[in-house]
């Protein structure tokens, strides 16, 4: 509600720069129909998380699909519809901009819903309870290192697109796409990794089984390099023909779309730190140590914003202030990577890190070997033809045969 009532204040001297090339009046009208999304993203996040400690994974991995295929039917509804959203005035009865904002917000309300029946399945009560319960009590300080720690973490993002916005009409859709394009390989690997340890290691940590949390950070670590480090690999490689690919269609335009792309290779980088941050964090929450993921993103706040800030003043231009804040992130979360580790190594000991190191190198050096055979035949089988051709599908066609040859060739050097 909060969030609602002051999204003119967020829009126009949060996250943008008013005095910038983006447009501040729609993104204000879609602000207000997009935030109430926080109500039912917070309880997508706790019916799945409650499944998951049942073993009960499904339905959570579900749910976001069922989310997008809400958002690609209104997508299709949007596109039907007759006329444009006027930038100059927004009117909050524009039919297009209603069934934007109102269709996106349906989907994050069917991601919370559909989860329900699964919990019914499990017997999970959703009755209230009214007062306030011990465990709640007993959670309060964890709960207020944890809020804290999201609105650090917020500052960051809020910063870079501030200084986005400033540096180029598209600076915030280029930063924030690149951002949930890196994600996307994180969230079906990554976070796969995780949900299916997390339960153990909780458990683990509150028995004081020392050993046993140092074997699940091991296990994690080692599954979740093995799944990135080639995709990794394959982004910063072929970043600009992903990005002309998935963005390179109608206003966005091929220019825009190579930009993403360009701020995709270079931040791809971003994806090995910030997984081994997520896996630290678990760990540290597992062991109910809440203030120190805080520190651990305070530090990584702060070199985010002080490269951030360097990037208008080192770039040429605007395109290259996006590509730099991209690039910022990355070596921030590097710094949090290391700290992390060092704080993990002080309280748990030896983190059997020589078989992670073992297993880094084997997956670095077939995923390096990979990338010579991709570009290898990118270039003689004259693959940027289809780019030039056909724009966005033609890349699309580029990208499915370069991607499949670069897992075929991975997964045989790796002996997957």
């Amino acid at each position: 509600m909060l969030a609602v009532a002051a999204a003119p204040l967020l829009t126009t001297h949060v996250f943008l720069d008013d005095s910038g090339k983006v447009s501040t009046s729609l993104t204000t009208a879609l602000s207000y129909l997009l935030l109430p999304a926080i109500v039912f993203y917070g309880m997508s996040g706790l019916f799945t998380g409650v499944l998951n400690t049942r073993q009960v994974f499904k339905p959570g991995a579900w749910a976001p699909v069922c989310n997008n295929v809400v958002v690609l039917c209104v997508l299709v509804l949007y596109y039907l519809m007759p006329g444009e959203i006027t930038l100059d005035p927004v009117r909050m009865s524009d039919p297009k901009l209603l069934v934007l904002g109102i269709g996106v917000l349906l989907g994050v309300i069917t991601q919370a819903l559909c989860l329900v029946p699964a919990l019914r399945r499990e017997s999970i009560n959703l009755k209230p309870l009214w007062g306030l319960d011990d465990r709640l009590r007993q959670f309060g300080g964890m709960a207020g290192a944890i809020i804290l720690y999201v609105l650090i973490s917020q500052a960051g993002m809020v910063f870079a697109t501030h200084v986005s916005s400033g540096a180029d009409e598209a600076g915030p859709a280029i930063y924030n796409n690149a951002w949930l394009l890196l994600q996307l390989p994180y969230g079906v690997l990554g976070v796969t990794v995780l949900t299916a340890i997390m339960p153990r290691l909780s458990r683990n940590a509150a028995d004081g089984d020392t050993p046993a949390v140092v074997d699940d950070l091991s296990v994690a670590t080692r599954l979740t390099m093995v799944s990135l480090i080639p995709i990794v690999t394959f982004l910063t490689i072929a970043g600009p023909q992903i990005g002309a690919a998935l963005y390179g269609y109608g206003n966005f335009g091929s220019g825009n779309a190579e930009l993403l792309g360009r701020a995709v290779s270079w931040s791809a980088f971003t994806l090995i730190p910030y997984s081994l941050v997520l896996i630290h964090l678990r760990v540290f929450y597992a062991r109910e140590q809440a203030w120190t993921p805080t520190w651990i993103i305070l530090g990584i706040t702060a070199v985010k914003i002080g490269l951030s800030a360097l990037a208008p003043v080192i770039a040429s231009d605007g395109s290259q202030v996006v590509v730099l804040l991209g690039v910022a992130t990355g070596v921030a979360f590097t710094v949090g990577a290391f700290i992390g580790g060092f704080l993990l190594h002080r309280t748990l000991g030896d983190l059997q890190m020589a078989n992670v190191g073992r297993t880094v190198w084997h997956v670095v050096f077939s995923s390096a070997a990979a990338a010579v055979v991709v570009l290898l035949a990118d270039k003689l089988l004259q693959l940027d033809a289809l780019s030039e051709r056909f724009d966005g599908l033609g890349s699309f066609v580029r990208v499915g045969i370069t991607g499949v040859l670069m897992v075929l060739v991975a997964s045989s050097e790796c002996g997957c």
